[in-house]
């Protein structure tokens, strides 16, 4: 869907509108052809919008207690429906790669979530009782409150592995929200849990043959490929050359 962005006052003063501005500027790359904002104090939210169909839903997407923003490929108007029926057990039920924002206009709680590979990233920073969110970090450093600093006491992680590990991040005052896993933010503090959980090979089950391994994961990449190509406008590949991407342009042209 594209970039999401947003400022959360739990108490004191509205959002800025044009902080808000900022952080949708930021995140415009990742949603060029139209823009959303829904400001209602103490929550001030912006939806960008990448679309590659010419029809389908769009945000924003709203009921009477939930507002949803959706960086992804799911349904954003299944979510919020099954949101408000399930809560956060209902991610379960979606498929593809987002990531997921949802204010709730009663209780005064926002939620975090991301998909189980983490393929769209979700940053917030928190400034006593102000929180605001981005799909990039270089957004979130435009905010007067959100600090340059970096976090030193991650930077063995990156050097160790070029990488540092959600909710962690090289800078002190940003974090990022796991992959599988909501963020629960509201005025009493931040709670994260794992709503995804992978399901292991048990010790001692028999493992397949061969055949029904490669079948198996066949199987699944077709299944990933025509999840990701049902779109009205022109798509392409780019070719590494290596097994992968040839197995997918097959799947992508059979």
């Amino acid at each position: 869907m594209g970039g999401i962005a947003g400022i959360v006052h739990f108490r004191g003063e509205p959002p800025d509108r044009d902080q808000v501005h900022q952080l949708s500027t930021g995140v415009a790359h990742r949603g060029p052809n139209d823009k959303v904002f829904h400001y209602a104090p103490p929550a001030a939210l912006a939806q960008r919008i990448f679309s590659v169909q010419q029809s389908g839903n769009r945000p924003p997407f709203e009921n009477e207690r939930f507002v949803a923003l959706l960086d992804g490929t799911a349904d954003g108007d299944k979510i919020i429906n099954d949101w408000a029926k399930s809560g956060p057990s209902c991610l379960a039920d979606h498929t593809g790669g987002f990531a997921l924002a949802i204010w709730d206009k009663v209780d005064h709680v926002l939620w975090l979530a991301r998909d189980p590979c983490g393929t769209r990233p979700v940053f917030f920073a928190r400034d006593g009782h102000k929180i605001a969110i981005s799909s990039c970090m270089r957004s979130l450093l435009g905010l007067p409150w959100v600090s340059r600093e970096i976090a030193k006491e991650n930077l063995a992680e990156y050097l160790s592995f070029r990488y540092t590990h959600a909710p962690r991040t090289l800078l002190r005052d940003i974090q990022a929200a796991p992959p599988g896993h909501v963020v629960r933010i509201d005025s009493a503090g931040i709670r994260m849990e794992r709503w995804w959980h992978p399901t292991w090979w048990a010790p001692g089950q028999p493992v397949p043959d061969f055949p029904q391994i490669v079948d198996r994961v066949d199987t699944a990449l077709r299944r990933s490929v025509e999840r990701r190509i049902r779109a009205s406008q022109p798509l392409g590949l780019l070719l590494s050359g290596g097994l992968d991407s040839a197995a997918i342009l097959h799947h992508a042209t059979s």
